[in-house]
């Protein structure tokens, strides 16, 4: 049966946790280079982690089971899935990354998406199924040990995903964006709910979120 959320990030982070670490690694390595120096990847992810629990409480306990599983401190997952918010705070600027393009000229929607990141990290994703106790199924493209990104429901809702930059990026930690697109994912019921849920939560950082 489709476990709770803690013990389906456990059983993730226990089967993947070689990878989430590597991941890990490489993240420090650009959080770093970033900054100029060594960068407080523990202080970031107390603040993502309180984000994550007052936006998206079952997305928090995924996290720590995650955590759990692959032997990694709660605190350094959670900065991982705030990791575009991270780059925000450093003042990261990007040349560009990935598009996508959504055609609506038949009677359903079709969209495609490129997902051009950094090249240390071009082989650190996979395709993740969940099944939820309620009944529903979400399936993601994402980073090892992030929770969401790119991916499809069985509501019939799609997403994708684009980093923006905009001059108000940065500050304290906010929702991550990762963890808003999994949410939408989760839970919306229609595209109203997923347009609320989008503009209530608190972010730090910019992207695009086609929904689909």
């Amino acid at each position: 049966p489709p476990a709770p959320p803690f013990e389906r990030g456990a059983a993730l982070g226990g089967a993947l946790a070689g990878r989430i670490a590597g991941t890990v690694d490489r993240y420090r390595a650009l959080f770093g280079a970033v900054a100029g120096g060594e960068v407080d990847l523990e202080a970031f992810g107390r603040q993502a982690q309180r984000a994550i629990a007052g936006f998206a409480p079952a997305i928090a306990e995924e996290i720590e089971g995650i955590a759990a599983g692959s032997g990694q401190p709660v605190e350094v997952l959670a900065a991982l899935n705030a990791r575009t918010e991270i780059l925000a705070a450093l003042g990261a600027q990007g040349r560009g990354e990935c598009s996508t393009v959504v055609s609506l000229r038949g009677r359903d929607p079709v969209s495609v998406q490129t997902w051009d990141w950094h090249d240390l990290l071009q082989d650190d994703w996979f395709l993740w199924t969940i099944d939820h106790p309620e009944g529903h199924r979400t399936v993601t493209v994402t980073e090892f040990g992030i929770v969401g990104k790119i991916g499809v429901s069985s509501r019939r809702f799609g997403t994708h995903f684009n980093i923006l930059h905009h001059r108000s990026d940065g500050g304290p930690i906010g929702v991550p964006v990762h963890v808003l697109a999994r949410t939408i994912l989760d839970t919306a019921a229609d595209l109203g709910g997923a347009l609320a849920m989008a503009g209530n939560a608190s972010v730090s950082a910019s992207s695009v979120l086609t929904l689909v």
